[in-house]
């Protein structure tokens, strides 16, 4: 059994008043708790002057993301009586609760308030340090991440890697395996959240009355809290990685019976949550972060849509070419960031370099990985891979025709749209 805390709270830094607020403060955490669970919560008040606050949001800026939304949820008396001019002061409060393991280990959350009129205003930034989730169990496979946005080039990547020697990939693009997402984020993710996050299809009494036990009776009992929202959950980790090793351990047997076993699974990922825990439980993890020129990237989307009839990569609900865009280029930023946040640890592949210098890109690759990548071996692997045709995915005629393609796509006074939205993106990752 695990003792001790899991981290503290090294800061919490109030907005700076606000004409729009009446208003506001961040009663907890404060600055030196410490975190004895993988969860917190965040709780204050926050008052509107002209207009009425209709919710809280926490935001991770390491993803540009926000992770928990919330309506004032709590009573506050204590703002009535030092607000008796305002209205709805009475309900100012909020009480947000959410599982560390949503942040790196070193993090901090943005809390802004959303106004009815539409207005965001910052109420100030927790930071936390925690421990790293350790699971104690020891993996008999790593994960070699490849990180992504569609139409980047990641079904010829995985075609490759799933001709390496010491890596598996199971099932066919773009359907291949997804087990990280299916365990580390639908189970280990939900499963860490508080008690009251939690859902059912059918609210019934059975649920009410275990909610109820796990909200208000479990936390009086604190050896049985640690219990349940720590140590439960870093056996659930174990079980996690236990579970897939056994799924990759059959998907070894049955590619390559006979032959020595991997080291490395690969899947596809975004670049947002689930990596980062897989970075936290596996010791060798690799992470292979692939990109494109983003204005080839957006018209590829354009072209793939139209020609299967889709509203795929995140066109759903964009009503023009401009909204696609705009949603577009949030994607890519959370990129940006989630690269950011990463470090020196992660392999960046330019789709470019991977189709005009495939022998030494990929090579490059595999030495970061830490497998063998001699160019014998690689030239194989291309052959393999290409023998594989993926016409049916393709929406260029050439490799050549693929690269600069924004240019002759789009419409001459679209470009410069596209040029503004992702200059920020193409200048982090070395684009002219």
């Amino acid at each position: 059994m695990t003792g001790g805390t899991l981290g503290h709270v090294p800061r919490v830094d109030p907005a700076q008043a606000s004409p729009l607020l009446e208003g506001f403060r961040i009663d907890n955490p404060a600055p030196g708790d410490q975190l004895t669970g993988y969860e917190t919560l965040v709780r204050g008040w926050v008052v509107g002057r002209r207009s009425r606050v209709t919710s809280v949001q926490l935001i991770d800026p390491s993803l540009r993301r926000v992770f928990r939304e919330s309506p004032l949820n709590e009573p506050r008396p204590d703002v009535a009586a030092h607000y008796p001019h305002a209205n709805h002061a009475g309900e100012s409060g909020f009480q947000i609760p959410f599982s560390l393991l949503n942040l790196r280990p070193e993090s901090c959350v943005e809390v802004v308030t959303v106004l009815q009129d539409g207005a965001r205003v910052p109420l100030g930034t927790v930071s936390f340090c925690r421990n790293a989730l350790v699971s104690g169990y020891t993996s008999r496979f790593q994960p070699l991440m490849v990180s992504c946005l569609g139409r980047s080039g990641s079904t010829y990547l995985m075609e490759i890697l799933k001709h390496h020697p010491q890596v598996m990939v199971h099932g066919d693009a773009p359907f291949e395996s997804r087990l990280c997402k299916y365990y580390f984020y639908n189970l280990l993710k939900t499963l860490s959240e508080p008690p009251g996050s939690l859902a059912t299809a059918f609210a019934d009494d059975t649920y009410a009355v275990n909610a109820h036990w796990l909200r208000a009776e479990l936390p009086l009992d604190a050896q049985q809290q640690r219990r349940f929202r720590r140590e439960h959950i870093e056996h659930l980790a174990a079980f996690c990685q236990r579970e897939i090793d056994e799924v990759y351990t059959s998907v070894s047997l049955a590619q390559r019976p006979g032959q020595p076993t991997p080291r490395f699974y690969a899947e596809k990922h975004g670049a947002g949550h689930t990596p980062r825990l897989l970075w936290e439980l596996y010791a060798e993890a690799k992470e292979v972060i692939l990109i494109r020129d983003f204005r080839d990237m957006f018209c590829s989307t354009l072209a793939f849509n139209q020609r299967r009839g889709t509203e795929d990569f995140g066109m759903d609900g964009a009503r023009t070419q401009q909204e696609f865009l705009d949603v577009t280029r949030e994607r890519v930023m959370g990129l940006v960031s989630s690269v950011r946040s990463r470090g020196d640890d992660v392999f960046i592949m330019k789709y470019e370099d991977l189709m005009e210098s495939p022998v030494a890109t990929v090579s490059s690759a595999l030495e970061y990985v830490g497998i063998a990548g001699d160019v014998a071996l690689v030239e194989q692997i291309l052959i393999e891979a290409r023998a594989l045709d993926r016409d049916v995915h393709r929406t260029s005629a050439s490799v050549t025709s693929s690269i600069g393609r924004w240019q002759q796509d789009l419409p001459r006074a679209f470009r410069k749209s596209c040029d503004q939205a992702f200059a920020e993106a193409l200048d982090a990752f070395g684009y002219q």
